[in-house]
């Protein structure tokens, strides 16, 4: 960020950041409230931007035209954002599982549907354990524990959640909704023995 505000006059960290702003949140929720297409709104905002002096000042006004669109468009912006959150949340990694596994991404056969079945099975009980786990953080008073795990889940899933969201931008969270479900896990693991030693006396 100092060098491109050395170089550029901007403290950005990537242009990219900008443009997909503009170009994925701000046009779905436009073209959510216009009833158009994603790439129509795109094309229509992508239009109101004048070049910069380089590329830094372009994502500049881009960010800017960008949170103007979402300001005006309040409707829209929540309602591709809570669809890009169940996406990015829920939505199964079928492709990338079966281009792991097959090479391929269409499902053909049942041994195909039984591997995406084990991968929703397997995305279900890690965000219950993870819930779990945040439920007991808090009862705990673990804040500090809880935080770390839990600030940058958030942060990667809802940078997600838009129109571009899907499966995959899920990834980058796995790690920390795997802490959060392991303190979940060993949560209802020790539960488990109290209530069995209980019952052994």
């Amino acid at each position: 960020m100092a060098r491109n505000a050395a170089t550029t006059g901007v403290a950005t960290i990537s242009t990219i950041q900008a443009e997909n702003l503009l170009d994925d949140r701000a046009a779905g929720a436009l073209a959510f409230d216009d009833g158009i297409s994603l790439q129509d709104a795109a094309a229509r905002l992508d239009a109101q931007v004048k070049p910069g002096a380089n590329a830094a000042r372009t994502a500049q006004r881009q960010s800017s035209l960008a949170w103007r669109t979402l300001a005006h468009h309040p409707v829209g912006a929540a309602v591709i954002t809570v669809e890009g959150l169940g996406r990015v949340l829920f939505g199964p990694g079928r492709a990338e599982v079966l281009r792991l596994v097959a090479g391929r991404t269409d499902t053909r056969t049942v041994w195909d549907r039984a591997l995406l079945a084990l991968e929703a099975a397997i995305l279900f009980v890690t965000l219950t354990l993870a819930v779990a786990g945040v439920v007991v953080l808090v009862r705990r008073r673990s804040w500090l524990a809880l935080a770390v795990p839990l600030v940058f889940a958030l942060y990667d899933i809802l940078l997600g959640a838009g129109p571009e969201g899907n499966a995959r931008l899920r990834m980058p969270a796995a790690p920390f909704l795997a802490v959060l479900a392991a303190v979940g896990l060993s949560s209802l693991a020790a539960r488990s023995a109290a209530r069995s030693a209980f019952r052994s006396r």
